[in-house]
């Protein structure tokens, strides 16, 4: 059985959740994304059914769950 994934830095852009790659990566670095509640690391790559979050300024976080991602 194979499964789709994708690089975490491509699917918080195609999520909406960063303007461009470069942002995501940043993101990343900085600790502010979650893959379903953990904290991954900068070569982590995502599949369908994931909860991506990312806390911005303050304490707002923007969820979104990787279904249908292409």
């Amino acid at each position: 059985m194979s499964f789709t994934t994708f690089a975490l830095s491509r699917a918080l852009c195609r999520l909406g959740l960063a303007q461009s790659e470069n942002t995501a990566h940043a993101l990343i670095r900085c600790g502010r994304v979650r893959i379903d509640g953990d904290l991954p690391d900068g070569r982590t790559c995502v599949g369908y059914g994931v909860t991506v979050s990312v806390r911005g300024v303050g304490e707002r976080v923007v969820s979104r769950q990787s279904m249908g991602v292409r």
